[in-house]
């Protein structure tokens, strides 16, 4: 009798700790392997169809190659093609319209770097850097790089 009880309390606490597991997620929790919140994560999804096959990067990489610092965003998100075509993807949500604006310049300061690496040596990622442009809207700022990238930012843009 005692094995009998001992046994249903081992499989209560089983089931507890697993339940405990199930609870909702505090932000850092549902975040993606590149600290990205899920709901911006959707955002770009929704618009960009190839995204979920870019390489995510951290805000360590953001920070990098960029320069933006993390209190300066509340979210982001940061997707890169894996060979030399260029496609890119940078979306971020700034924590005020000041820090929008700083953001947005070092975007902009950085797709001209981009554009200058890629001149002489990858015609083909040149051509897309060419035709991109870094957008904003409220806190949002947004770089997309790809051949439909004018039309994903103004979809992902309209959506803020």
């Amino acid at each position: 009798m005692y094995r009998k009880k001992a046994r249903v309390i081992a499989l209560l606490m089983v089931c507890i700790c697993l339940i405990a597991g199930c609870g909702a997620k505090t932000p850092s929790d549902a975040q993606s392997g590149a600290n990205t919140p899920l709901s911006l994560r959707e955002a770009v999804l929704g618009v960009a169809s190839d995204a979920a096959g870019l390489t995510a990067l951290t805000k360590d990489d953001l920070s990098d190659v960029l320069g933006i610092e993390p209190e300066t965003y509340t979210d982001f998100i940061y997707l890169q093609g894996e060979g030399l075509d260029g496609r890119e993807i940078l979306v971020l949500r700034a924590v005020d319209t000041e820090s929008a604006v700083q953001v947005k310049s070092q975007v902009e300061a950085y797709l001209d770097q981009r554009r200058k690496e890629t001149q002489n040596y990858l015609p083909e990622a040149y051509r897309l850097l060419t035709k991109a442009s870094v957008e904003s809207k409220g806190l949002t700022v947004a770089l997309f790089v790809g051949p439909d990238a004018a039309k994903e930012s103004a979809a992902l843009l309209a959506g803020e």
